[in-house]
């Protein structure tokens, strides 16, 4: 028994783990991100929307074409991602 549990533990062992690569700092904003893709090991995308308190959700889009190390919004605001 030990060991079939052992046999499915073993892989998250080894998983890789997930950083924060975007870091938003604005105040009295939330960013919410809806979904992410990554096409590439290189290019993704990551859409969803910004809300301030008393105002409606606004759509954002943010991509990266370094493998998530800095990313763009749809604007084409630069914004700073190390993590």
């Amino acid at each position: 028994m030990r060991s079939l549990l052992l046999l499915l533990f073993l892989p998250s062992l080894y998983a890789q783990r997930w950083t924060i690569q975007y870091f938003y700092d604005e105040p009295r904003t939330e960013l919410t991100i809806a979904d992410l893709a990554f096409p590439t090991p290189q290019r993704g995308v990551a859409v969803g929307w910004t809300k301030e308190r008393d105002h409606k959700p606004k759509p954002v889009s943010l991509a990266t074409s370094d493998g998530g190390e800095h990313w763009m919004d749809g604007g084409g605001k630069c914004n700073l991602v190390h993590g």
